[in-house]
Order: C-alpha cells, then structure tokens, then sequence
C-alpha cells in the first residue's frame, strides 16, 4: 500500500512504478505459467522519462568534443550502442587519441557515424520555432 502526499510515503515517482511494474510481472508469471502474454499501458506520465543514468539522450548533448561530458555533473559516460552494420560505437574518443583523448565525441561526430551526416554538411540541432522543413 502507498499513500501519497508529502504526509505520508512520498509521492509516487519512476522509480515507485519499477518497482511496481516488477511486482505485477512476477504476479502475473506466477499464475499463467506461460499461457498468455501480458501487454502493459500507461499514461502519460512523467515516469516515461525515466532512463538509466548511462542512456543516451540528445538532450544538452554538446554539437562538439567535449571533455568528461556527460548527461548528469560528475554522472556515468553514456554507454556504447551497436551501429546498423554491427559495429560498436563508443561516444567518447579512446584515451590515445592525438586531439581529444577521452573526450565525449559530440553530437556531430556521432550522427556522422551513423552515416546520417547531411551531403550539405549542416544540420539543426533544432529547427527555428520547432518547425521543421519536410525533407
């Protein structure tokens, strides 16, 4: 049982629905054994911006190099993803590297790797207004 409200256990967060969703799942693995297949919605919630502290995310992520960024002061560095063609992408340069030992790649390098890079060579972060030209 959780009672809301700052009188009581708090107010319900992310991290108060993990737990939850947990729970649920167990429950429910516990008594259909396999037979069924559960489909869980939710609203929209604040607690759909939950993501581990090592996630990428586009948000505040510099255009550049930057040296020891990352999404929270003094947080993990973001973890490596795997490219389209199978190969690993790290985000941050390797600690041998001659210009930017250790440095978080930015977000032009990034999309550059993916090979989305523009011919033009520009890219908004951003559109104007947050009205984008269709492409």
């Amino acid at each position: 049982m959780f009672k809301t409200g700052k009188n009581h256990n708090g107010y319900f967060d992310a991290d108060n629905l993990l737990a939850q969703v947990d729970n649920t799942i167990d429950i429910f693995k516990e008594h259909i054994h396999g037979f069924a297949t559960a489909l869980f919605l939710f609203d929209n919630a604040l607690s759909h911006q939950k993501h581990a502290p090592n996630a990428l995310s586009a948000c505040r992520m510099p255009k550049n190099p930057k040296y020891g960024w990352s999404h929270h002061k003094d947080g993990p560095h973001i973890r490596a993803t795997v490219l389209p063609n199978g190969n690993i992408q790290e985000f941050y340069f390797p600690d041998d590297h001659p210009q930017f030992p250790s440095y978080f790649k930015g977000m032009e390098q990034v999309i550059y790797e993916w090979g989305l890079w523009p011919a033009l060579g520009t890219l908004l972060a951003q559109c104007e207004g947050l009205k984008c030209e269709a492409s």
